[in-house]
């Protein structure tokens, strides 16, 4: 069924209007991103979600056209996003949560250490973008100081590009030492973005062992996993959903299972088995099966 699901999806996914009513031409950091309308969905558009998507779909029917597909999407994206230009370039995170999508992708496809020339020249622009404004990233003391530290730490491992590397470990350690309770609790109170939090550091710290890079340092492991229990608490465990607490995006990150936002079961099991070494009562769960974690079984 998972089989069935991935593959259906993936012939559906596609790229809708990159920009919504934003100006594509306009510098990113000056343009406004209120009187125009609401940015927050032309952003959900832009993060590259079907790239995992097609990588799944790719190793699932490989005569399916689906990498083609994956490069194509590419293509179209850089060509309607020049560089610093246009609302998908006005946010570190944004830049962040694409890097981590292509580097999941990349992996998936077991090309993370050997990246192709145009995922390169994407990854090494973001990096950038990143990197220009990690304090306004930090001054907002939310999920920017954690997505930012590990889009740049993405970046540095997938290009190989140390002092990026060094950077992202860095401000990643310190943003979960800061930003997260001993009790688990996260300083931006919100379900919805307690779930990205796991999701972005699953994702990141799994690319990150994959390519031999650092880990967090035991402070900071322990606050990981204090989050990923407290999540755990609320979750409805027949359903996954969580109590709408704080603002909520109807957003879901590298959603390998599909699961889509009101199922958080897939994310607790992936956090919890790598920010914990630990279950969190999914077994069959098929993200990580993608992701190879002991005790899942090959997704196909």
């Amino acid at each position: 069924a998972h089989r069935a699901s991935v593959l259906a999806a993936a012939a559906a996914a596609a790229p809708g209007d990159w920009h919504g009513p934003f100006d594509a031409a306009a510098p990113a950091l000056g343009l406004d991103l209120f009187r125009p309308g609401d940015v927050r969905p032309v952003w959900e558009r832009n993060r590259w979600a079907e790239l995992p998507l097609l990588a799944q779909a790719a190793r699932l029917d490989p005569g399916g056209g689906h990498l083609a597909r994956a490069d194509a999407v590419l293509a179209a994206w850089a060509m309607a996003n020049p560089p610093f230009r246009g609302p998908n370039w006005a946010c570190g995170q944004e830049a962040s949560l694409r890097a981590l999508h292509l580097g999941l992708a990349l992996a998936l496809l077991g090309a993370e250490r050997a990246v192709p020339a145009g995922a390169r020249a994407l990854l090494r622009l973001h990096g950038r973008r990143i990197a220009a404004t990690r304090a306004y990233a930090l001054a907002q003391d939310n999920n920017h100081a954690v997505s930012e530290a590990a889009g740049l730490l993405a970046c540095g491992l997938l290009l190989g590009e140390a002092g990026w590397t060094r950077a992202g470990a860095r401000g990643l350690d310190a943003a979960l030492r800061r930003l997260v309770a001993p009790c688990g609790g996260f300083a931006q109170l919100s379900t919805g973005y307690h779930r990205l939090l796991l999701d972005v550091l699953a994702t990141t710290l799994w690319l990150s062992a994959r390519l031999g890079g650092p880990g967090l340092s035991a402070a900071a492991a322990a606050r990981a996993g204090a989050a990923v229990a407290w999540l755990h608490r609320l979750a409805e465990p027949t359903t996954g959903a969580l109590p709408r607490l704080g603002h909520q995006d109807g957003s879901a990150f590298a959603d390998l299972a599909l699961a889509g936002p009101d199922d958080a079961r897939p994310s607790l099991e992936r956090a919890a088995r790598i920010l914990c070494g630990a279950s969190a009562g999914r077994a069959e769960e098929p993200g990580c099966a993608w992701l190879g974690l002991a005790g899942a079984a090959s997704p196909g």
